[in-house]
């Protein structure tokens, strides 16, 4: 599993992964929302990704400051 991402391990779960243009963030945002909490990856211009793990309260919070809608919608 070397060189496996935290995105390839959400999506290898079978996890939907919702694509977001948020207006509070500079680069393409990617969320995966599972029990316990979620993952928020950032997309940068470049191609790098940048992985934040979050629980369910920190989930919430850092979309709510994103501007995107929390639960998937």
């Amino acid at each position: 599993m070397l060189g496996t991402s935290p995105l390839d391990l959400v999506i290898a779960a079978d996890v939907a992964v919702l694509e977001h243009r948020a207006a509070n963030a500079k680069d393409l945002v990617l969320v995966a929302e599972f029990d316990g909490g979620g993952l928020i990856c950032y997309r940068r211009k470049d191609g790098t990704m940048c992985y934040t793990l979050n629980t369910v309260e920190g989930m919430a919070r850092k979309l709510r400051q994103l501007g995107i809608p929390v639960g998937g919608a």
